[in-house]
C-alpha cells in the first residue's frame, strides 16, 4: 500500500500533453489572476489514508484517452466552480470516489474558482462560445498529500505559440488567450 496513516492522500490524474496543459493553464491564470503551483489535473479519489498500488497499476494499463469537452459550474458555499467536464470511462464505478461530493460522478478540470460571481458566470459563458474540446493521451495517476507545498509542475503560460498544434487544427482561436484577458476586465467592472 502507498500512504499514510491520515486521510490526507488525494489520487489525481495529471495532465501530460503539453499543449493541453499551457492552454488550459493559462486560461486558468487568466480567469483566477494568478499563478498557481499546480498544474492542470483531475481529482479522481480521496482524500484518504492509502491507495493500492496494484489498483493504480491497473488502471494505468487501459491508457484510454481522455476527452475535455464542454464548461460547467458549481458553487460550494460562496465558492464557484468553473471547469471543463472530462470524459473519461475508466473512472466510473471503478476508481472515482470523492465522498465530498457526494460521490456524484462529475470528473472535471477546475478553471476558476473564487467568489466573484460575475467573473465565474463571464468564464462559464467564455467557454461554452469557445467550444474547446480536446483529447488528452498523456497522462500520470499522481498521490498528493493534502497541504503538500508543490504538487506538480505547472505549464508555462507565454503566448499562444505553445499550443500552435491546437490552433493549427482548429481546436482553438489564436487570438483565445487576448479574448479571455479582455472578459475578465469587462467582467471586474461589473
Amino acid at each position: 500500500m502507498i500512504g499514510a496513516t491520515m486521510g490526507n492522500k488525494v489520487l489525481f490524474i495529471e495532465i501530460r500533453d503539453k499543449e493541453i496543459s499551457s492552454l488550459l493553464n493559462c486560461l486558468r491564470e487568466i480567469f483566477s489572476d494568478k499563478k498557481f503551483n499546480t498544474g492542470i489535473h483531475i481529482t479522481i479519489k480521496g482524500p484518504q489514508k492509502t491507495f493500492r498500488k496494484k489498483a493504480i497499476n491497473n488502471f494505468l494499463k487501459e491508457n484510454e484517452p481522455i476527452q475535455i469537452y464542454d464548461a460547467g459550474m458549481f458553487i460550494n458555499g460562496d465558492t464557484y466552480i468553473v471547469y471543463m467536464k472530462v470524459k473519461f470511462e475508466n473512472l466510473n464505478g471503478y476508481i472515482w470516489r470523492k465522498p465530498d461530493y457526494n460521490d456524484e460522478y462529475n470528473p472535471h478540470i477546475t478553471l476558476y474558482k473564487g467568489l466573484d460571481k460575475h467573473i465565474a458566470y463571464a468564464v462559464l459563458d467564455f467557454l461554452k462560445k469557445e467550444n474547446i474540446s480536446l483529447v488528452c493521451s498523456k497522462y500520470d495517476i499522481v498521490i498528493h498529500t493534502l497541504r503538500q507545498l508543490s504538487l506538480f509542475s505547472p505549464a508555462s503560460c507565454f503566448k499562444h505559440s505553445d499550443f500552435h498544434n491546437l490552433i493549427d487544427q482548429g481546436r482553438i482561436k489564436s487570438d483565445i488567450l487576448s479574448r479571455a484577458k479582455k472578459m475578465v476586465e469587462e467582467a471586474k467592472k461589473l
